[in-house]
């Protein structure tokens, strides 16, 4: 009979309603041991005190029982994995994955063939990390068959068992070995661990693109990532799931864009992490960016990205550099102490022209024409931390450095708040309206004007434009 190890208080998560809807039709009353726990991450995460995002849990019912009792509950679900077990309940718009214990009968490093047993502790012995192989109950009781709960307060990820078989059986476990280390932010990384992962690198060739990004991607989004690139292994990694980067030991950008990204964002963006490793400041020269674009292409197929996340991983790289704040700083006169000097009215009136000035800088109306909202965010983030990497490569060399007050850069990011974007007054139905026929002079006619429209610095308006239209369109004709 399973003894808890602990008990921790009952989360938010344990006893919403759509978890208990999930856990009422699959708890067997008469059972000795339970039927039916919160397995993996969620425990962890909970001991961790750390937020809890997907709830996961094991049963001992196979597969076709936890859908009859679902189907007799009214609960809807899909089978992503019904081969290995795994059957996902839908409630209230959330997904529960419920997956049957097992034991693995044969394993090619990609994929396992399982058999369903109903013994907690075997079903344990086949999970990744000891720090995965946690369960709970919807009371709180924490089960802990092969240690993990130390292994959370030494801040320690470790393979169970034999840490060569556990890859054997899954390549996939070399990324999420690493990224466990950065989401709890060890200093040291378990040596033999650390060595298996090292001997069966080779095997990370076999995975999907598709599996290799996800796991990269939670990578950079782990919290301890930003300082792992000053080790050999991390760099080591991405040299294995990404041969087109340099090595990155030494590398600021990503430590520069996750500082700020920690500051100034909700939630990390892996996709302008990535652009930062591409970028690989200080290796990298700006003299570089051809190389880093055809880079970025190859890496883009390797890790399947979308069409949408390519076209925006180019348009981060291709982003105007020399953007950045140009206001003079405003935190440099302090309004309390001048009030004590100024009268009110020459105060206040100082104070609205400084505001005027950073609100109205029509200097930025090009960026805010070309930069669409998510282009202009990433532009100011990566040219803000790429200043940040420069002062830590500074720091290292014990060189000077100068620091951008940070509220130039946030009032930067809120500009397209405060300046409308400049928005080309005419359209191709205008340059039809004058007579001229379909075909490419349309276009020819309409990028003319736009590039006559941007010298003059965004200021003619749709009666100017439509005299100049007219103009050059009289000059065609003729």
């Amino acid at each position: 009979m399973m003894t808890p190890a602990t008990k921790i208080p009952i989360q938010d998560w344990m006893s919403d309603p759509a978890t208990q809807a999930v856990l009422a039709p699959l708890v067997g009353s008469d059972a000795a041991d339970p039927t039916i726990l919160f397995v993996g991450g969620c425990v962890r995460d909970a001991l961790l005190e750390r937020p809890v995002v997907d709830v996961d849990m094991a049963t001992v019912f196979p597969p076709e029982e936890v859908m009859r009792r679902l189907d007799a509950a009214g609960i809807g679900y899909h089978i992503p994995g019904v081969a290995h077990g795994t059957v996902a309940a839908h409630v209230d718009g959330r997904v529960f994955e419920i997956t049957t214990l097992r034991v693995d009968v044969e394993t090619d490093g990609r994929h396992a063939q399982v058999a369903y047993t109903d013994d907690w502790a075997l079903d344990a012995s086949r999970r990744d990390f000891t720090i995965n192989a946690l369960f709970a109950d919807a009371d709180g009781n924490v089960f802990d068959p092969l240690g993990g709960m130390a292994d959370i307060e030494a801040r320690q990820v470790r393979f169970i068992g034999d840490a060569n078989e556990r890859i054997r059986e899954d390549a996939l476990r070399i990324l999420r070995f690493f990224r466990f280390n950065a989401q709890l932010d060890t200093e040291a990384m378990d040596s033999r661990g650390l060595a298996a992962c090292r001997a069966s690198a080779e095997m990370l060739g076999g995975l999907s693109g598709e599996r290799i990004r996800d796991e990269v991607f939670k990578l950079l989004r782990a919290p301890g990532v930003k300082w792992r690139l000053n080790d050999d292994a991390f760099p080591e990694l991405f040299g294995w799931v990404l041969p087109e980067l340099p090595n990155l030991k030494g590398c600021h950008g990503l430590d520069g864009i996750a500082v700020i990204e920690e500051e100034e964002c909700e939630y990390p963006d892996a996709l302008r992490r990535l652009a930062s490793l591409i970028e690989a400041y200080p290796l990298r020269a700006l003299e570089d960016l051809p190389n880093c674009k055809s880079d970025a292409v190859a890496i883009a197929g390797r890790l399947r990205l979308s069409g949408d996340q390519k076209k925006r991983l180019l348009k981060m790289l291709d982003r105007p550099r020399e953007l950045g704040p140009r206001w003079e700083q405003a935190g440099t006169f302090n309004w309390d102490h001048a009030s004590a000097l100024l009268p009110v009215g020459r105060m206040q009136t100082l104070q609205h022209r400084f505001a005027k000035e950073k609100k109205v800088d029509r200097s930025y109306r090009p960026y805010l024409y070309e930069l669409d909202d998510e282009a202009w965010r990433d532009a100011v983030l990566l040219n803000w931390s790429y200043r940040e990497a420069r002062i830590y490569a500074a720091a290292q060399s014990d060189a000077p450095a100068q620091l951008d007050p940070p509220q130039q850069w946030r009032d930067l990011l809120e500009l397209p708040g405060r300046l409308p974007r400049p928005e080309f007054p005419l359209r191709g139905a205008d340059v039809l309206k004058i007579g001229i026929q379909q075909g490419p002079d349309i276009s020819r006619l309409l990028n003319e004007i736009e590039t006559w429209w941007i010298a003059g610095g965004f200021e003619a308006g749709r009666r100017k434009c439509l005299k100049e239209l007219k103009q050059r369109a009289k000059r065609t004709s003729n």
